[in-house]
């Protein structure tokens, strides 16, 4: 073999392994990953008949397969240094399914609070927590949360309140699993 073929068969090994590199990435390996960033806060006067916040929080699906946001929570973190979270005030659950956000898409999740819930978290001098509870397609919980600073008519959100959240998961399609379908 001279140099030529030897350059030759090196450069065809190489662009093999790089293209069995791309089927494993692109065919068996998944990511369950979001990001979750707070949009809008909107504080509505006392002349309302209801005076209430509307939470605005864009979520990103940044992985591979179909996620599920089931619930989107916001509470007053009565967290202490020796405690675990103990919720006081919860702010009302929808009764809607959840959302479905496929890989590459956006989609906006929108929270009434009550301002008595962001009234007695300043009172206490607490913050609020922001949870969401997510599937991955293979029936994986994901709670991911964000604390963030209760506003009103007088105060605005903090800077760090806009800054995203989420979580990221790898994992390899097992094609040898046998499901169990009875």
């Amino acid at each position: 073999m001279d140099l030529a073929e030897i350059i030759a068969l090196t450069i065809s090994i190489i662009a093999l392994a790089v293209s069995v590199l791309s089927l494993f990435v692109s065919n068996f390996l998944y990511r369950d990953s979001f990001l979750a960033v707070l949009v809008a806060w909107d504080v509505f006067e006392d002349s309302s008949p209801r005076p209430e916040h509307k939470i605005d929080l864009a979520i990103t699906n940044t992985g591979t397969r179909t996620i599920l946001v089931s619930q989107f929570l916001i509470d007053i973190d009565e967290l202490s240094d020796t405690d675990a979270p103990e919720i006081l005030y919860l702010s009302d659950s929808s009764d809607r399914p959840g959302t479905v956000v496929q890989p590459g898409e956006i989609s906006v999740l929108t929270k009434k609070v009550s301002k008595s819930t962001c009234e007695a978290a300043i009172d206490r001098n607490k913050k609020l927590l922001l949870y969401l509870n997510v599937y991955s397609l293979d029936g994986r919980s994901i709670l991911a949360s964000k604390t963030i600073c209760p506003v009103n008519e007088f105060n605005e959100p903090a800077k760090t309140d806009w800054n995203p959240f989420g979580h990221v998961r790898f994992g390899v399609l097992n094609l040898f699993k046998r499901g169990d379908l009875s």
